[in-house]
C-alpha cells in the first residue's frame, strides 16, 4: 500500500490561521442582521478590501437595495 502526503502549501495554510479583526466580525454580523443575508467582508492589511452582499433573485436585490436607500421595506 502506498500512502500519498499532501505537501504543506504555504498559501493556503496561511490563509486558515490568518486572524479576523474582532471589530470586523462585529460589524460583518451586524450587516447580516440588517440585511438577512450572508454578507462576507474582505480586508487586507492596508486597510483595503470589499463587503460582498449575495443575493439569490430580483426581488432580493431589490430588497437589499431599498434597505441600503432606507427605503420601507
Amino acid at each position: 500500500m502506498i500512502k500519498y502526503h499532501q505537501l504543506p502549501n504555504p498559501k493556503t495554510d496561511l490563509l486558515k490561521t490568518k486572524q479576523i479583526n474582532p471589530e470586523i466580525i462585529k460589524i460583518r454580523d451586524e450587516f447580516r442582521r440588517a440585511f438577512g443575508a450572508n454578507v462576507d467582508i474582505k480586508r487586507d492589511s492596508m486597510g483595503k478590501g470589499t463587503i460582498m452582499l449575495p443575493f439569490n433573485s430580483d426581488d432580493e436585490f431589490n430588497h437589499l437595495v431599498d434597505i441600503l436607500r432606507h427605503e420601507k421595506v
